[in-house]
C-alpha cells in the first residue's frame, strides 16, 4: 500500500547567527534575506536536502571597519558551507568548524553584501525532521534564526518545495502552516 506523504512547514530557521562584537561594530546591517530550497525523492522524506544562503547588505562608519559573525548550527554541522561577498565588502579570517565564524570588512567604506550559504542532508534535528503519524510522512521544518537587520530594515525569509504544494489542507500532498509569528505575513504561495 502506498505510503501517504505531505510536507508541514512550521515557523521558519536554520541557523542561530552570532555577533561577536555587537557594541563595538561600526558596520550595520541594512537588509537580510534568508532562502531555502527544499527538495526529496522518498514518500518518506528520508533523503530531503536543504540548501540555503542568507544574504546580509551592509554598511560601515569608515573605511576598513569591520565585525565578525558566527553560525551556530542547531544540531548537526551543515555541509558546503562558503561566504562570498559583493561590493565594498571582503570576507577575512573564516573558521570553520562545527560553527563557522568570519569577519566582514569595508575596505572603502562602500557598502555591500555577503552571503553565507549551506546544506542540510536529511533531516536532522528537531528543526528539520521526518516521522510518521497515522500511516502518513511528515517533514517538520522550522527556523528559529534571529534578525541580524533590525527593524526598520528588511528581513526576509523565502522556503521553496519541490513539487506543487498549492494545495492547503491536512490530507496527503497538501502542504499545512502550523503557525506563524504575528508579525510576519505570507506574500505568496
Amino acid at each position: 500500500m502506498p505510503q501517504s506523504s505531505r510536507v508541514l512547514p512550521a515557523t521558519l530557521s536554520i541557523l542561530v547567527p552570532l555577533l561577536v562584537q555587537p557594541c563595538l561594530a561600526s558596520v550595520h546591517f541594512t537588509s537580510q534575506s534568508n532562502t531555502g530550497f527544499l527538495s526529496f525523492t522518498r514518500p518518506d522524506f528520508s533523503d530531503a536536502r536543504l540548501d540555503g544562503s542568507i544574504t546580509l547588505a551592509s554598511t560601515a562608519d569608515a573605511a576598513g571597519d569591520s565585525t565578525t559573525i558566527g553560525w551556530a548550527p542547531y544540531q548537526n554541522t551543515p555541509i558546503n558551507r562558503q561566504v562570498t561577498s559583493t561590493g565594498g565588502v571582503t570576507i577575512e579570517n573564516i573558521q570553520a568548524g562545527s560553527s563557522y565564524f568570519y569577519s566582514v570588512r569595508h575596505l572603502t567604506g562602500a557598502p555591500g553584501t555577503h552571503t553565507y550559504s549551506y546544506t542540510r542532508l536529511a533531516p536532522d534535528s528537531a528543526l528539520f525532521m521526518a516521522s510518521t503519524i497515522g500511516g502518513i510522512s511528515l517533514l517538520h521544518f522550522q527556523s528559529n534564526a534571529s534578525a541580524l537587520a533590525f527593524p526598520p530594515n528588511p528581513y526576509t525569509w523565502s522556503i521553496t518545495i519541490n513539487g506543487d504544494w498549492s494545495s492547503q489542507g491536512d490530507d496527503p500532498f497538501q502542504s499545512e502552516l502550523l503557525s506563524l509569528n504575528p508579525g510576519w505575513t505570507i506574500t505568496q504561495h
